[in-house]
């Protein structure tokens, strides 16, 4: 009896790292037309003591028990 393998094919995608994005070669001349899976985050957060009452209050709306339903 044969041998046969039951394994899926392998597909390999090479992508290129642009700018916070992963595309294929192909679309790197496209990159404005996509969105970006990583973000730019700042190596320091804010201190609290200096946000603004609009922030702080726009926190406790996030963070209300209504909005966690």
């Amino acid at each position: 009896m044969g041998s046969s393998s039951c394994a899926p094919a392998k597909k390999t995608t090479v992508l290129y790292r642009a700018e916070g994005l992963y595309l294929p070669k192909g679309e790197l001349q496209n990159r404005d037309h996509y969105w970006r899976v990583i973000y730019k985050y700042n190596r320091t957060l804010d201190d609290p003591a200096n946000f603004s009452e609009e922030k702080k209050q726009m926190i406790r709306d996030y963070a209300s028990t209504e909005n966690r339903k």
